[in-house]
């Protein structure tokens, strides 16, 4: 059979197990009693064994087929599976997530799992009589049980052997007892009713009576991934001469007796039926090209709102209206499409804290949380190698060794918080640990060793200076590279990637109390609701939910704060930056502009850009620029018009970052110019 058509669907079911798989393993190392997440364990082994199987990688389903045993015994087994199980376990996800990565890039495994399965062999014992009977389905009845229930009727004893890579056990077993009871009655089955949604065994036995021995040996044979059938007749008449001769012939002479009056039990009542499934796998291509129309109908219903303004025409306005009132549901609901959960991104933190941990020597405790914020897949995707950067730096260069907590007053244990949190047009998450803070001297040394700062210079850091240090390119506190840390790749490629998404970071720290750091991201990419102002000649956009609010400049104070503008509204005072000059190059007077937009950054700050006009609110279609251009410019993206025209959209956070580095040159030029002229006077 040909499956090259069912690969993509494959490896995304097989990337998803796997998460699963990470995430479940780790939590039954915390709650070995967590019955539930056993069973899902075994579910999710169960069905990436068959699914490789299926699709005919071999090496895939022999390594989960290993791996079904070593959970089968965790399911049975009290107190859970030793550390060295757990290690073992997750290499074999290691090797199986390898597996996918090599099927993708290059159509196959490219596994040798011989060295796992041994070690997942030297992890499986001998199995108790109770797990035996677990891994039955339950337990076939003793001669005075058969002889009961038969009633004095012949009895027909099925065996029904399952392919070894069976990829429903639970189903096909259900299918064939099904089968007998069609065509008998039951009076036992293996697996029985409370074991076969669990069941993952290849054996399936039914003892039957009134039924036809060549009928039922058809009939269970006809069931997919049956390997063999066997039909017995089993002589009852013995048993009742076997069970009396027995050693409690007291008993054994009760149940004789019993048969003669004895009714037949109802056959098992088999769980069945599920509901119709909610929810459909689509392939993120379409996603973005069901975005990319609806960006167009966005662009091409801005055009038309133009020309219906123009128009002198009964009706056009109310059906201009309507159109737009289904359009933008539309773009809610295409948009409401594309947003997954960050949880997505989340479930690979427990599984990163444990290795690093293990690794350094450290005791850390991952606290998760808001994992069900939504974000646009986009985000999410990109989301990944920056938040995996956070936590590898608070494991590593955060946390004290435990004695060194210890002996600081801390608990033993760290704690790493994730966070995830809406706020208004976008979400935060942040990074919080309790560990060393960051050392404004240690950063400064670094910092001088790089010819980053003077040695003059760095004895005035302080921790926001050592911060901005840190996101210095290529910035690194290591002593040494490892594969921890020391790689070359610091916070810097962290902020530039946040930055290319329309985010930015921020980052907070108490020496010897902790780190937070904090990763504000809009919620899509794609289509931004924004103001249009005039500034000079051109048209810039200002995303609406950075904008706090809009004033006529004429109406407040104006005054000059070491030589720049500031605008004073009470007891708020903002700078006053003039977008041409900001923006364009233009050499304007913000204080001669008519109107100011009142932004707010990512940090909070809030800046009032002084421009010439206000053009109104509108849906914009963004596009992003190349990296170069945001260098020079602090604008974030790009968007066509209804009139053709290129908007540019406004940067606020590297509005305001430019801001703050021309305000720390003018204070250092002053400073030294001081200098000068004291050394002068000297």
């Amino acid at each position: 059979m040909d499956t090259s058509e069912y690969l993509p669907m494959f490896l995304a079911e097989s990337r998803e197990h796997l998460q699963e798989l990470n995430l479940a393993v780790l939590k039954i190392e915390e709650n070995p009693e967590d019955k539930e997440k056993i069973d899902e364990i075994f579910r999710v082994a169960h069905s990436m064994k068959g699914m490789s199987a299926t699709m005919g990688f071999a090496a895939m389903a022999e390594l989960t087929h290993k791996m079904e045993d070593v959970f089968e015994l965790l399911r049975q087994r009290r107190g859970g599976l030793s550390r060295d199980a757990i290690d073992a376990v997750l290499a074999c996800l290691d090797m199986l997530e390898s597996g996918v990565q090599n099927i993708d890039e290059h159509g196959e495994e490219r596994l040798d799992p011989k060295e796992l399965i041994a070690r997942l062999d030297a992890l499986v014992h001998e199995r108790t009589p109770e797990q035996k009977a677990a891994k039955l389905g339950g337990v076939a009845p003793d001669n005075a049980e058969l002889v009961r229930l038969a009633a004095g009727r012949p009895v027909i004893h099925v065996l029904a052997r399952l392919a070894e890579d069976v990829s429903m056990p639970s189903v096909r077993a259900f299918m064939a007892i099904g089968a007998c009871s069609n065509l008998g009655d039951v009076l036992v089955a293996l697996p029985d009713e409370d074991a076969m949604e669990q069941f993952s065994g290849e054996i399936v036995e039914a003892w039957v009576v009134d039924a036809d021995p060549d009928a039922l040996r058809n009939a269970v044979a006809e069931v997919e991934e049956v390997t063999s059938v066997e039909v017995d007749e089993v002589d009852v008449e013995q048993l009742m001469i076997d069970v009396a001769d027995a050693p409690a012939e007291a008993e054994a002479e009760e149940a004789v007796a019993e048969v003669k009056a004895a009714e037949g039990e109802p056959k098992p009542a088999a769980k069945s039926g599920s509901g119709a499934a909610k929810t459909v796998r689509v392939d993120a291509e379409r996603l973005d090209q069901l975005m990319h129309y609806m960006a167009e109908v966005v662009v091409h219903r801005t055009q038309l709102e133009a020309l219906v303004s123009d128009a002198d025409h009964p009706g056009l306005a109310s059906a201009m209206q309507e159109l737009t009132r289904s359009s933008q549901s539309l773009q809610t609901m295409v948009m409401q499409v594309r947003m997954i959960p960050v949880e997505a991104v989340f479930m690979r933190f427990p599984r990163l804290v444990r290795d690093l941990s293990g690794k350094l020597g450290k005791e850390v405790n991952l606290v998760l949380q808001g994992q069900d914020t939504e974000l646009d897949r986009t985000v999410v995707d990109a989301l990944g190698d920056p938040l995996v950067h956070l936590i590898r730096n608070s494991v590593d260069h955060g946390f004290e060794p435990p004695e060194e907590r210890l002996r600081l007053g801390k608990p033993e244990t760290g704690t790493l918080e994730v966070r995830a949190r809406p706020t208004g047009g976008g979400i935060v998450i942040t990074v919080k640990d309790d560990g060393r803070g960051v050392d404004p001297q240690r950063v400064a040394a670094v910092g001088v060793k790089r010819g980053l700062i003077s040695a003059d210079e760095a004895a005035l850091v302080d921790v926001p200076r050592a911060i901005e240090l840190l996101f210095s390119a290529g910035f690194s506190t290591a002593e040494k590279a490892t594969d921890v840390s020391g790689r070359g790749v610091g916070m810097d490629a962290v902020r530039n990637r946040i930055r290319e998404l329309g985010g930015d970071v921020i980052m907070e720290s108490v020496t010897g109390q902790g780190t937070t750091t904090e990763i504000r991201l809009p919620l899509s990419l794609a289509i931004t609701s924004a103001l249009l102002v005039e500034a000079g000649e051109s048209t810039y956009a200002v995303a609406i939910d950075r904008i706090e609010r809009t004033v006529r400049v004429e109406d407040w104070t104006v005054r000059g704060v070491a030589g720049r503008p500031m605008l004073v509204m009470g007891e708020e005072v903002s700078p006053l930056i003039d977008a041409a000059s900001a923006l364009a190059g233009r050499d304007d007077h913000a204080a001669d502009k008519p109107y100011a937009v009142l932004v707010r950054s990512q940090a909070g700050r809030t800046i009032a850009l002084a421009v010439d006009g206000l053009l109104g609110q509108r849906e914009l279609v963004c596009r992003s620029l190349p990296p170069e251009v945001g260098e020079d410019v602090p604008v974030a993206a790009a968007a066509v018009l209804s009139s053709g025209e290129i908007a540019l959209v406004v940067d606020v956070d590297g509005l305001t970052r430019e801001h703050d580095r021309a305000v720390r040159d003018d204070a250092a030029a002053t400073n030294e110019e001081n200098h000068g002229l004291h050394r002068t006077a000297a």
